[in-house]
């Protein structure tokens, strides 16, 4: 069976004379869009007073309700249950089409289950095919959902994204370009 995916994110450009510059990736909360986050964020600012490129990608929202969401809830981690899964006390939770596993009556699982790791490795090298980054200096930030997500990724630092040199926040002329994704899966 093949399935495609568009994916979506907010590019900020500066204008700059070809010579490697850092990335920030800035990552929107639960329910939230890169939209959101951009209008929301001090990022922008700075990156032009800065001079670095900045990203806010757009976290899946295969939920019922379309809430984006960057996949860093799981009901079992190392250690056991993640949650209280008694939901006569919490209510039911609404579980994503990505996470087949979750159930509403007793998951933990409250956001989307894509390969977000992947996601966003994939969005930095389209990234550095096309304008010259510093590899070295990837940065993630990001509110709520996405600061828990930032720090996922950070704690996993030594495969996948960890090859970027990874630092994680949590908190002229120039142009907005919206990139879309294209993944095929067979």
């Amino acid at each position: 069976m093949n399935a495609s995916l568009t994916l979506h994110c907010v590019l900020f450009l500066l204008d700059y004379e070809v010579q490697p510059l850092p990335l920030v990736l800035d990552l929107h909360g639960w329910t939230g869009s890169s939209n959101d986050q951009l209008n929301s964020s001090p990022w922008k600012k700075v990156a032009l007073e800065e001079n670095f490129f900045m990203l806010w990608p757009n976290g899946m929202a295969d939920s019922p309700n379309q809430m984006g969401s960057w996949n860093c809830s799981s009901t079992f981690g190392p250690k056991g249950v993640t949650c209280d899964t008694n939901r006569e006390q919490w209510g039911q939770i609404e579980c994503y089409d990505s996470c087949p596993l979750c159930s509403p009556t007793d998951s933990c699982d409250w956001t989307s289950c894509y390969d977000d790791i992947g996601f966003l490795d994939f969005i930095i090298l389209g990234i550095a095919d096309e304008w010259c980054l510093n590899l070295d200096e990837i940065h993630l930030s990001g509110i709520s959902n996405g600061g828990m997500f930032a720090y996922y990724v950070a704690s996993l630092a030594t495969d996948g994204l960890g090859k970027w040199n990874l630092k994680v926040v949590s908190f002229f002329k120039h142009q907005m370009v919206t990139l879309s994704f294209y993944l095929v899966f067979s």
